[in-house]
């Protein structure tokens, strides 16, 4: 018995140890401050990060271009072929050929479709109908032209599918000839009658209505107005709804409303069902429910009461760092409000990635336009019809997924510049002791420090986001064709595939979750300390380990507030455009600019609340290494944290954690 005790005591006693050394471990502790941190504006605290990314992502921009001038033709490459863009915009013909590039029919640019679906290129599309003329295929045209029973024989070939009555068309998209009803003769049931007793149809009657042209003419009209609505007035309804959040007892209203909410919404469906429903259907004469119908309700009227339960525990257990979390996001309104400069830097990032966009896209067309033409034949109703794809080479097709890894690249730079500019002009904001000296220009300096010091950082982590994007897609491209399994393993193959790829895809697409939070945090470390992108990521993670409880309430907080402003802030601007646009006597229907100014203002309030949610992040980050570095007399935070700060260990400890 006494061996039995020892021997538990001895291994209580390892257990012990083993704890202590994690304790002891340099990521589980909390940090450590020193005399030479005076916060994230010391130069002191600044060096250069991650270069070796700022070269790879150079050196990518680089091979790019080589790439585009390649298939733009500016460098000549045997192994990639160059594009031509017409390819693109003008139709084939019934022999594969490229109306107005290929020869023979260079001089051809317009698409004249027969019955068949196929077209032939022709130098100008028919001004008028006449039935007594015909568009052929190449090798009938002349004969048809030159035939004294020319109408007979012309007749007979659109019976055929090989010819068509000249009608009155005009050039369209894509350089095709269509119908035109103004230039017609007269005579469009005739041409019908004519080509349904040839046996087809090729040409459709014109649009009876005029509303797209009504819907064009109103957002011309007020383009200007759906520009200022969508984008100056939705910005200003979003400082409107910071200034609303920092009124006293307004957020806590509104976050403890909603979490009341929520246990009434659950005790009230559990007493309800439990007690109230079950009761009654128990008590009917004659009774029409069965008792396995009684009971299911009861057990359901269980489940919600238990479920009450379990958020109450929750709410009680974080209570305090809830209060806390009302307390960043209020900070997080003072310091959007300071620096209202930090608004409009989601709009430089959008013009920075149009402007990439535009090169990209010149790329991307003239590669798409380097395959060459294969005719494939099909059957359909008995007939057989054909059609025209591209086939490309290898190093076409390797030449697109690296167009397209650019694109997720750069895109993604472009938003990590941006988070890491503003995490560091919150930090800035956070860290000074006169934060009346803080304000617009404050966010000019942090893109001066970001992009002399961070640019290798915000490459790499874009980096890994990228790859990860790129991986998707190329999953994406499998699902598409995994239908091809069925020719070869049938579709059983095909099904078992299409669940593999769909599990991969979901896979990918947590992991891409999970990278851009981490990424988000790790870019705060950075602007914060200076750290590279590794360690940034390894002090991050184990950060958010620590303050686990605090960081998920105010995810639950901040979530809360963020929705609620990415509905009101478009609702209340499409409400007062709606008004202005109501009154506007000139237009045909206040629908389509309304829609249009929605859309738009979303699109504000969706950056606008990224912008936002950055900045809670990065309070809550700064709060922590307030906490964890400096004495309580010499920490930082002031207005809702203040008082949060001094009791934020007593809080820590009942909660179970190393950190508020």
């Amino acid at each position: 018995m006494g061996s039995t005790t020892s021997t538990h005591e001895e291994e209580e006693s390892h257990q012990n140890k083993e704890l202590e050394k994690e304790k002891e471990h340099p990521d589980n502790k909390k940090l450590e401050g020193s005399d030479e941190f005076k916060g994230p504006s010391d130069p002191k605290n600044r060096h250069t990060t991650d270069c070796l990314c700022t070269l790879l992502i150079l050196a990518m921009w680089f091979s790019m271009t080589v790439i585009g001038f390649i298939v733009c033709g500016v460098i000549q490459s045997d192994s990639l072929p160059a594009g031509d863009p017409r390819k693109l915009t003008h139709m084939l013909d019934y022999e594969g050929s490229i109306c107005g590039v290929s020869n023979g029919v260079a001089n051809k640019e317009y698409a004249y479709y027969l019955p068949s679906g196929t077209a032939v290129c022709v130098k100008k599309c028919p001004s008028k109908t006449d039935y007594s003329k015909f568009i052929c295929q190449y090798q009938l045209q002349d004969a048809v032209d030159n035939d004294i029973f020319a109408p007979a024989y012309g007749l007979s070939q659109v019976a055929e599918y090989t010819c068509m009555f000249e009608i009155a068309t005009v050039p369209g998209p894509g350089y095709i000839c269509i119908y035109d009803a103004a230039s017609d003769n007269g005579n469009a049931t005739s041409v019908d009658d004519a080509i349904s007793s040839a046996g087809s149809s090729a040409y459709g009657d014109p649009p009876s209505s005029s509303s797209m042209e009504d819907f064009s003419a109103d957002i011309m009209l007020t383009w200007h107005l759906i520009l200022i609505f969508g984008f100056l007035v939705a910005m200003i309804m979003g400082f409107v709804s910071l200034r609303l959040l920092r009124i006293p007892c307004m957020l806590n209203f509104l976050i403890w409303g909603c979490i009341g909410g929520v246990f009434a919404l659950l005790l009230g469906l559990g007493i309800m069902l439990r007690y109230v429903t079950a009761t009654a259907w128990e008590d009917e004469d004659p009774r029409t429910r069965s008792d396995t119908d009684i009971a299911a309700v009861k057990g359901l009227g269980t489940f919600f009461l238990v479920l009450c339960g379990v958020w109450t525990c929750i709410i009680c257990c974080l209570r305090r760092r809830i209060m806390l979390a009302i307390g960043i996001t209020k900070e997080a309104a003072k310091a959007l409000g300071a620096m209202t400069a930090l608004i409009l830097f989601p709009v430089f990032q959008t013009l920075a990635i149009l402007a990439f966009s535009c090169v990209w896209f010149v790329y991307i067309i003239y590669l798409a336009s380097s395959g060459e033409v294969v005719k494939e034949t099909y059957e359909y109703a008995g007939q057989e019809f054909e059609s025209q794809t591209y086939q490309y080479s290898t190093s076409s097709k390797r030449a697109y997924w690296y167009l397209l890894f650019c694109w997720f690249w750069t895109s993604e730079f472009i938003m990590a510049f941006g988070q890491i500019v503003t995490a560091m002009s919150v930090a800035f904001w956070y860290f000074a002791r006169d934060k009346s000296s803080i304000g617009s220009l404050t966010v000019l300096t942090a893109v001066k420090t970001t992009a002399r010091y961070h640019v290798g950082t915000a490459a790499f982590g874009s980096l890994i986001i990228a790859i990860i994007k790129t991986i998707r897609a190329f999953i994406a491209h499998l699902q598409k064709n995994a239908d091809k399994l069925a020719k070869r393993g049938g579709m059983v193959a095909a099904n078992i595939a299409k669940a593999i790829l769909c599990c991969l895809q979901c896979c990918m697409w947590c992991i891409e979750k999970c990278a851009k939070f981490l990424n988000k945090h790790a870019y705060i470390q950075t602007a914060i300390f200076s750290y590279s992108f590794c360690k940034a990521a390894r002090k991050a993670f184990f950060l958010i380990l620590r303050n686990i409880l605090l960081i998920g309430a105010v995810a639950m907080v901040s979530e809360f507030i963020l929705l609620l402003l990415l509905i009101l802030i478009p609702v209340s601007t499409t409400f007062f455009a709606y008004t202005v646009y109501s009154s506007m006597s000139e237009l045909n229907s206040v629908v389509g600019c309304t829609l249009f100014t929605f859309f738009i203002s979303y699109f504000t309030a969706k950056k606008f609340t990224e912008t936002f949610g950055m900045v809670i992040s990065t309070i809550l980050q700064c709060y922590i290494a307030d906490q964890e570095l400096f004495e309580p007399e010499q920490r930082f935070a002031g207005g809702s944290l203040k008082s949060a700060v001094s009791n934020g260990n007593a809080a820590a400890k009942k909660g179970g954690s190393a950190a508020v």
